[in-house]
């Protein structure tokens, strides 16, 4: 990811952080993304990620696709995507369980530090009210 423009606020909740961040990201390649965090939907609508692109959508939500369509009409490609039964529900359960079994975690900390640099990145972008780049942060 090149850059974001956040915005975020506390809205509905008595809080000390945001209940509500929505980013506008661009990536290297050029191409748009948004995110919008929030706990402040009645009723809570769950968690849900899109992709849409040139060749085909799909929707993502709690944990299983919701809607998939390609432009070439085949969705074969849906065969393909397996999980394992046993997979675990959060990163802090697999992080236990890598620690019980001596192995590495699905998400180390080097991947997981990417996710916390966009919202970062997302956090300042509100403060400052422009977009910055997600590695200057």
């Amino acid at each position: 990811m090149e850059s974001v423009q956040g915005l975020a606020g506390t809205f509905t909740h008595d809080i000390e952080t945001e209940d509500c961040s929505v980013a506008i990201m661009r990536f290297r390649n050029g191409a748009f993304g948004t995110l919008t965090t929030t706990t402040s939907s009645i009723p809570d609508l769950g968690t849900r990620i899109e992709v849409n692109s040139d060749r085909g959508s799909m929707i993502w939500r709690d944990g299983k696709i919701d809607f998939f369509h390609l432009k070439d009409g085949d969705i074969s490609i849906l065969d393909s995507i397996t999980l394992p039964s046993d997979r675990p529900m959060n990163i802090f359960e697999d992080m236990a369980k890598a620690i019980r079994e001596g192995r590495k975690p699905i998400v180390d900390g080097r991947e997981g530090l990417k996710s916390v640099a966009i919202f970062n990145a997302i956090y300042e972008s509100s403060k400052i009210g422009r977009a910055i780049r997600v590695e200057d942060v």
